[in-house]
């Protein structure tokens, strides 16, 4: 886990989409979807759920994100 990590999944959790969030931080929506995939392998949890609409915190989620 990196600070990249950290700031595109707070980047995610605030704007509730990853084609906002990559708008946001000048990147790739690719980008910002792998560094999530990998944050969640790293703490072994899923974060988000993923839907047609955008992604939504799960519970782990917003403990992480609290944290």
């Amino acid at each position: 886990m990196n600070l990249r990590h950290l700031k595109y999944f707070v980047a995610t959790a605030e704007s509730g989409q990853v084609s906002r969030a990559a708008n946001a931080l000048n990147i790739s929506q690719s980008s910002v979807t792998g560094a999530i995939k990998e944050l969640e392998a790293t703490v072994d949890s899923e974060l988000f759920h993923r839907s047609s609409q955008g992604m939504e915190l799960t519970d782990s989620g917003r403990e992480f994100l609290a944290a």
